[in-house]
């Protein structure tokens, strides 16, 4: 019972975070899939949670919060695919992160945070919506 009390604050206190003010990319969903993947033992939940989390809030952010960019309901944004893809390698990092090993887990919070910007700089370049090819 207190796992699943656990879980279920620490999604909600990511998934507000992505509300609040904060500087851009800067949230903790991507920490919430490298510990998905580090602590969860079953693949699909540690794959599933941070996915779960950036479906829903883009669901809210997308068609109330933004929703005077957008002229319809919107389901997924252009760049998507890249943010999705990097959380999935984000939590991937998580599974085969040594949770006991402090180097392992600085190396793989390193390493998680420049995939991820680089997949999501690279999906906004290639999208073309916000930098010339």
């Amino acid at each position: 019972m207190k796992k699943i009390w656990f879980i279920s604050i620490s999604i909600a206190i990511v998934a507000l975070t992505r509300f609040l003010p904060h500087p851009p990319n800067f949230t903790a969903l991507g920490a919430l899939a490298l510990f998905s993947g580090a602590m969860y033992n079953n693949r699909f939940i540690a794959l599933s949670i941070p996915l779960a989390v950036l479906f829903i809030t883009d669901l809210v952010l997308n068609n109330l919060i933004l929703k005077g960019i957008y002229t319809s309901f919107i389901l997924l944004t252009p760049g998507a695919i890249y943010l999705y893809g990097s959380l999935l390698l984000i939590a991937a990092i998580g599974i085969l992160t040594n949770a006991n090993s402090p180097k392992s887990i600085l190396g793989s919070g390193i390493l998680a945070s420049v995939l991820f910007f680089l997949i999501s700089n690279f999906g906004v370049w290639a999208s073309g919506t916000m930098y010339p090819p």
